[in-house]
C-alpha cells in the first residue's frame, strides 16, 4: 500500500513516514517492538495505512479540519475568544500534533500488527475456547481454558490501566471529542483553506 503522508492532502492516508514510526517506537522500553522491526517497509506501510484508518473512523474529534477534503482528521483549528485562528497542536501553521502521531504508531504495532499476527486461514475457521476435559458417562463434565478474571478496581485509573490499549488513549484524550456533535460549521468555525490535491 502507498502511503500518503502529505499534510491536508486529498488522498493522504497516513499522519507519519516508516521512519517516523520505527523512530517513535525505539522511544517505548516498555514495548517489544522485535516483531515490528523484522517487516519489511511495504508491511509497516500496511500497518500504519489501517492504523490510520483507525484514527480517521473510530473517533470523533474537536474543532475543524484545516483544508477542503482533507484526507485525514488532522491538521485541526479552531477560532479562539478573540477570532484568531488556532492550529491544534502545533504553532503557527497547520500540522499533525505529535500526540496523534505517537498514537498512530502505537496503533500500528499494538492493534494491527499483533492482530494480523493472530488471523487464521479461512479454513481454519473461527477460534473458539479450548476443551481441557470431557466425560460423557454419568454425567456430562466439560471443562473449558480458564479466562481471565474480570477486574474488581472500579476506580478511573483501574479502568485505564486494565485496558490493553492505555497509551493510545492517553495520547489521543486532548484531541478526542467526547460524544459526536453536529454543529453548523458557521459557528466560530474558520473558512477551509483550498484543498490540497496529492
Amino acid at each position: 500500500m502507498e502511503l500518503i503522508t502529505i499534510i491536508g492532502g486529498d488522498r493522504s492516508n497516513s499522519f507519519i513516514t516508516v521512519a517516523e514510526a520505527d523512530a517513535i517506537l525505539a522511544e517505548h522500553t516498555l514495548l517489544d517492538t522485535s516483531s515490528w522491526d523484522g517487516l519489511s517497509d511495504g508491511e509497516k506501510s500496511e500497518r500504519l495505512v489501517y492504523a490510520g484508518l483507525i484514527l480517521k473512523n473510530r473517533y470523533s474529534w474537536l474543532h475543524w479540519p484545516v483544508y477542503k477534503n482533507q484526507g485525514m482528521p488532522f491538521p485541526r483549528w479552531h477560532l479562539d475568544d478573540d477570532g484568531n485562528t488556532v492550529y491544534v497542536g502545533s504553532t503557527g501553521q497547520p500540522g499533525i500534533p505529535e500526540g496523534i502521531k505517537k498514537a498512530q504508531a502505537l496503533i500500528a504495532l499494538n492493534v494491527v500488527h499483533r492482530a494480523s499476527v493472530h488471523l487464521t486461514a479461512p479454513s481454519q475457521g473461527k477460534a473458539g475456547p479450548l476443551i481441557r476435559r470431557l466425560s460423557l458417562f454419568n454425567s456430562l463434565d466439560v471443562t473449558v481454558t480458564d479466562t481471565p478474571t474480570a477486574s474488581t478496581d472500579q476506580s478511573s485509573l483501574g479502568r485505564v490501566t486494565d485496558s490493553p490499549n492505555w497509551m493510545i488513549e492517553e495520547l489521543v484524550r486532548e484531541y478526542a471529542a467526547q460524544a459526536c456533535f453536529y454543529l453548523d460549521d458557521t459557528d466560530r468555525s474558520p473558512e477551509p483553506l483550498d484543498e490540497v490535491k496529492v
